[in-house]
């Protein structure tokens, strides 16, 4: 389940496609930085194939992926 400001924003059963979709609904044409933090039950390699989709699907946006550790969601991403 991918939740923004304004509520639900994606649901489905593949963490790495709900976090796509999640992304895809909090980017605009304003967006110049995303940031993902994963948590500690997605693994390095899961959080940078991400980031790898997210930069070649948002050319325009520099996108960091970070450690977080937060030990209940996957991912928090932020969008400026």
């Amino acid at each position: 389940m991918g939740l923004g400001d304004h509520g639900l924003l994606a649901v489905g059963q593949d963490i790495l496609t709900v976090a796509e979709e999640t992304i895809r609904a909090m980017v605009d044409e304003d967006s110049e930085l995303i940031s993902i933090y994963y948590g500690e039950d997605m693994n390095e390699e899961d959080a940078e194939s991400l980031g790898e989709k997210i930069e070649q699907a948002y050319p325009d946006c520099d996108v960091e992926v970070n450690y977080g550790g937060q030990p209940i969601y996957y991912c928090v991403v932020s969008v400026e």
